[in-house]
């Protein structure tokens, strides 16, 4: 499986995902980070699921939504600001 991460400055998640042109790609198996890339992608593609969460750290998002607890959000709730 692969998960897509928005992350325009590829240190944060971007909270826009149809504004952000830049994502770590995670490659990922038995429930594991096995690798990641970045992807930058020219247009927007087919089967890609967007979620919308709190969390700014990817891997951190991408561990957390492997575990089934990823904290989601609404795409339009305000964001927190960085500590």
């Amino acid at each position: 499986m692969k998960i897509a991460v928005t992350s325009q400055n590829r240190k944060t998640i971007t909270g826009h995902a149809g504004k952000c042109r830049k994502f770590w790609l995670y490659k990922v198996g038995q429930q594991q980070v096995l690798g990641k890339q970045v992807l930058q992608l020219p247009l927007a593609r087919t089967g890609i699921v967007a979620v919308v969460t709190p969390e700014t750290d990817p891997d951190l998002a991408v561990a957390a939504w492997l575990n089934g607890n990823l904290a989601e959000t609404s795409p339009h709730a305000p964001r927190s600001p960085s500590v």
